[in-house]
């Protein structure tokens, strides 16, 4: 695998902590050229890399300099700076070979040009191979995945925890498959559309990232608009931005789990006709909604709190919405409509401003188990709604209805062995047509 790469520090300590034995070996078996404005071995970076070959080092004091002309950045050769801070290429065209393991932490680009294309705007590798790994520096340029096969294993990693990228515009991952992001903190978003935007895309894995822009930001952190698949976005912390990840169109099995989400619009949405959706055990805060889903999706062990909206928005057949917690939600703690067949069990919603959980021209679904308690409306409500089964729900203390069977459209459910009591309306009301009711327990 070919690398060219721009470490952290000069200092073997800092090397050992970010690379493993074997590559500090292969750069202290090497020779080490010093670029320098007078005194060093070099005065131009291209001078250096002509004489370098694999295994060099390249390092470069402090000072700013230019070049006329691309720099072909060789195989192997290990290009790093004294300090970010005064060590600053400006205006240098790298050419890439082979992989391109950033700047991050050495060297700072100005009005840099990283690629081969020439587009002084992107950020980009030529002639990548299998299992390279393409380590992103902090610019505020935008960084194209665009010259990658579809049998590329790629990975965008920082190689150090906590890379801040400060204002990078955005990733468009194209068409590609077998993609890792992870480590980065994006600290700043310029784009309109998603910091990480997929097209396209199989098997891409995006973890243990940040996205914390400085102030409110208009974008989201992960977004698919055509198609993608395979996705598995875990373990980030994603705050003060639109949606933590939005899919729109036909995406099929995307995971986000483990993920903490504040102070978004949408803390996940899928829409569109996505399917083999799995949202799990993340942690949603202050979003306006907090999980959106259209299609075939498991919504499970999340905690929601604080909605503006709903804390649970779903439509769409054969979804599975168990055991999350849903608290203080700003309208409906779990809002379903156009549901069939479907499981919603073991949850618990309280405290939302309108009903716990209430479902609109939803058949053929199982709600049981689920606790309802303390919601400004109804417990739980079934409006228009034919052939479902309400079975051992606790439905206390709501200043509504416990349970409401809301109009004689609502056709054929099964009311059996609930709990409601001490509800300010009614415990249990049926407006419904030919509702079979027992064992509820409602004074």
């Amino acid at each position: 695998m070919a690398i060219v790469s721009l470490p952290v520090s000069a200092g073997d300590t800092a090397l050992a902590t970010q690379y493993n034995n074997s590559r500090l070996d292969a750069i202290r078996a090497g020779r080490t050229f010093v670029v320098a404005p007078s005194g060093g071995d070099y005065a131009t970076i291209a001078l250096a890399m002509a004489a370098a070959s694999e295994g060099d080092t390249i390092y470069v004091k402090s000072g700013t300099y230019s070049s006329v002309g691309a720099i072909t950045c060789k195989s192997g050769v290990t290009l790093i700076g004294e300090n970010k801070t005064n060590t600053i290429l400006d205006g240098v065209m790298l050419d890439i070979v082979g992989t391109f393991r950033g700047n991050s932490g050495t060297i700072t680009l100005t009005n840099a040009d990283a690629t081969v294309t020439g587009d002084a705007s992107q950020f980009s590798t030529d002639s990548v191979a299998a299992g390279d790994i393409l380590c992103v520096p902090s610019l505020g340029l935008t960084i194209e995945v665009s010259s990658v096969t579809n049998e590329t294993a790629l990975e965008l990693v920082s190689p150090f925890e906590g890379e801040t990228i400060a204002t990078l515009s955005y990733y468009i991952i194209n068409a590609h498959k077998n993609i890792l992001i992870e480590n980065f903190t994006f600290q700043d978003d310029n784009s309109t559309l998603g910091v990480i935007e997929l097209e396209n895309c199989t098997n891409i894995t995006i973890r243990n990232n940040i996205f914390d822009p400085t102030g409110a930001s208009s974008d989201d952190f992960v977004q698919s608009n055509t198609e993608s698949s395979n996705i598995l976005i875990e373990n980030n912390l994603i705050k003060n931005g639109q949606y933590g990840a939005d899919f729109t169109s036909n995406d099929f099995n995307i995971s986000f789990i483990n993920n903490t989400v504040i102070n978004c619009n949408r803390g996940f949405s899928a829409g569109g006709t996505s399917s083999n959706v799995i949202v799990s055990n993340n942690i949603i805060n202050g979003c306006d909604i907090g999980i959106y889903t259209i299609g075939t999706a498991i919504v499970s062990n999340n905690i929601i709190n604080g909605s503006d909206g709903q804390g649970i928005l779903v439509g769409g057949n054969s979804n599975v919405i168990s055991g999350n917690i849903v608290l203080k939600s700003g309208s409906r703690g779990m809002d379903l409509s156009g549901v069939s067949d479907s499981s919603i069990i073991n949850n618990i919603v309280k405290e939302s401003k309108l009903e716990g959980i209430h479902l609109s021209t939803c058949n053929q679904n199982v709600i049981s188990g689920n606790v309802c308690n303390d919601n400004t409306t109804e417990g739980i409500e079934l409006t228009t709604c034919d052939n479902n089964i309400l079975t051992s729900n606790q439905c206390n203390n709501n200043s509504g209805t416990g349970i409401l069977i809301d109009n004689a459209a609502a056709d054929k459910n099964v009311v059996g062995n609930n709990i409601a009591l001490n509800n300010t309306t009614a415990n249990f009301t049926d407006n419904g047509t030919s509702t079979s009711s027992s064992n509820n327990i409602t004074a």
